[in-house]
């Protein structure tokens, strides 16, 4: 089944019987949560706080509109 730690599951119950089902994580999910990681460490790295981020991105939004 390829289980390990943090894997996660469906738990369904239907009388005596328990039913466990693995969830699968889509791989444009798994893409998403790379980039939002290097998007971190990258804003870290350059000392922008997650307050700067948000007006940054309201003010392209702002230009944009």
């Amino acid at each position: 089944m390829g289980l390990r730690e943090g894997t996660k599951f469906l738990v369904v119950g239907l009388e005596d019987t328990i039913i466990l089902r693995k969830l699968q994580v889509s791989e444009e999910k798994l893409r998403l949560k790379r980039l939002l990681a290097k998007a971190r460490v990258s804003a870290k790295k350059h000392g922008l706080s997650e307050r700067e981020i948000e007006r940054l991105i309201h003010a392209v939004r702002k230009i944009s509109e």
